[in-house]
């Protein structure tokens, strides 16, 4: 709960972290079906990070909250978000893709503070971009 990093499936693998999953986006109701014999999901396409639960959270997945994730963590997930340019209309949760009703994860996240830290880390890049558009508007 440190905030580091752990490829525990490489990225170029794929995790069944989504179980059977749907994602509803802004192209539609997506999912693939690879398995004739498994619903269909969104592990195909989807990157798959989890966030280590706090102590109290563990083995209690009856329970709606626990005490929440350390700023580090959040930190760490809109830094890692922030390099692959996904956009947010695509960020998502496993409650939100999960087909059967059956995932309560994450519980205890706020979304608002995630895509706060991650505004604050493509920040910089859209204001260089656009510092040099208006450079090359002044060249012209």
């Amino acid at each position: 709960m440190n905030g580091t990093i752990i490829y525990i499936v490489p990225p170029n693998n794929r995790a069944f972290g989504a179980g059977n999953s749907i994602f509803a986006g802004p192209f539609g109701r997506e999912t693939v079906k690879t398995n004739p014999k498994l619903r269909s999901s969104v592990n195909n396409f989807a990157y798959h990070v989890s966030l280590e639960t706090a102590r109290d959270g563990i083995g209690r997945n009856h329970q709606p909250t626990h005490s929440a994730y350390r700023d580090v963590q959040y930190k760490s997930l809109a830094w890692l978000i922030a390099q692959s340019q996904v956009p947010n209309n695509r960020i998502t949760t496993h409650r939100a893709v999960d087909s059967l009703g059956q995932r309560i994860d994450p519980r205890s996240f706020s979304f608002n503070k995630l895509l706060s830290l991650l505004h604050s880390f493509r920040e910089p890049v859209l204001s260089q971009e656009k510092n040099s558009l208006q450079a090359d508007k002044i060249r012209v």
